[in-house]
């Protein structure tokens, strides 16, 4: 089961990259946008959302606040790039 807490501040709110599986299994990368009281899907092709906006911290901070102007302008942003799951250490690389 995978837990995340909702963001410290009501202003704050959390993007986790996730990639889902869909039909004829295959998958597609996305941004989960995580504000206190919605959880929205956005999937790579919607306008202005690609692969390398989902996989850039910075970018992808931009494209939700640029799409959620009025629900990001006074807070912070949480970014994940591993759907929300915490890394194991043994399996980075050295």
């Amino acid at each position: 089961m995978i837990s995340i807490a909702a963001p410290a501040v009501a202003d704050d709110f959390i993007i986790l990259r996730c990639n889902k599986k869909v039909g004829g299994g295959s998958w597609r990368t996305g941004l989960d946008v995580i504000f206190p009281d919605e959880r929205v899907r956005h999937r790579v092709g919607e306008p202005g959302l690609t692969r390398q906006v989902a996989q850039d911290e910075y970018r992808a901070v931009a494209w939700v606040r640029a799409r959620y102007p009025e629900r990001t302008a006074q807070g912070r942003a949480y970014y994940n790039d591993n759907c929300g799951r915490r890394r194991d250490p043994e399996d980075d690389e050295n």
